[in-house]
């Protein structure tokens, strides 16, 4: 069984780190910024979530055609499991509150809290493993970090007045939302048709995107000034 649940973890652990590059970027983002930490932060959060977003609804999309590409037939039998974890990608992309708490000399709010979420996730495992397998355990893990996204969030909030603005959620998830309908009327029957849906998905959602406002003219210059292009 947990095999099932390991493979999933890593494929998803694999994409997450491919869009967590704005969190990586931050302190170039504070350097533009004239250091200038929230207004940093508003900056990576949207760019982390433009990214995010759309993988997340794209993986539930070809996730299993991707799974048995990579892994082969028979472990599609984790195609749930591997949908319920690419909630994790979120938490990847936009779960960099250990710089902000780093940055205002408060390094032990996201131990404590990592503590606690880890024991969250002990008990979980416990009581939904014995009742819904690895399926269960793909919960567990998926709860303990929201918790733990939601908690330090909350706590940056209410501590140093930093927290995500609304359009920078609402804004990629309905962009999102949009491209997964357009694009679950597309066959996936092959590889080929995957690189379709992948390519189609991503002009409809900047299409979409752009059409919100999500993401401007004056964004695309300042992403060209921080990765120097």
């Amino acid at each position: 069984m947990w095999v099932f649940t390991e493979r999933p973890i890593a494929l998803v652990g694999a994409i997450a780190g491919l869009v967590s590059i704005p969190g990586v970027m931050f302190p170039v983002f504070v350097q533009l910024e004239k250091e200038d930490l929230k207004r940093a932060f508003s900056k990576v959060f949207k760019y982390s979530s433009i990214l995010a977003f759309p993988v997340v609804f794209g993986l539930l999309r070809i996730g299993k055609k991707l799974i048995g590409f990579v892994y082969g037939a028979e472990y599609l039998p984790a195609e749930l499991v591997l949908y319920i974890l690419s909630f994790l990608i979120l938490r990847s992309a936009l779960g960099f509150w250990g710089v902000i708490f780093n940055a205002k000399e408060k390094p032990e709010y996201p131990v404590y809290i990592s503590f606690f979420a880890m024991t969250l996730n002990i008990i979980l495992n416990y009581v939904l493993i014995l009742r819904i397998g690895m399926v269960g355990a793909a919960i567990a893990t998926v709860i303990s970090n929201a918790f733990s996204w939601l908690t330090l969030a909350h706590l940056s909030r209410k501590l140093f007045d930093v927290f995500p603005e609304f359009n920078h959620i609402f804004k990629p998830l309905i962009a999102s939302l949009v491209m997964y309908f357009m694009i679950s009327h597309l066959g996936l029957n092959s590889l080929l048709d995957g690189a379709i849906v992948v390519v189609s998905g991503a002009l409809i959602y900047f299409t979409a995107l752009m059409v919100l406002r999500g993401l401007t003219k004056n964004d695309i210059r300042y992403i060209r000034t921080v990765f120097g292009f």
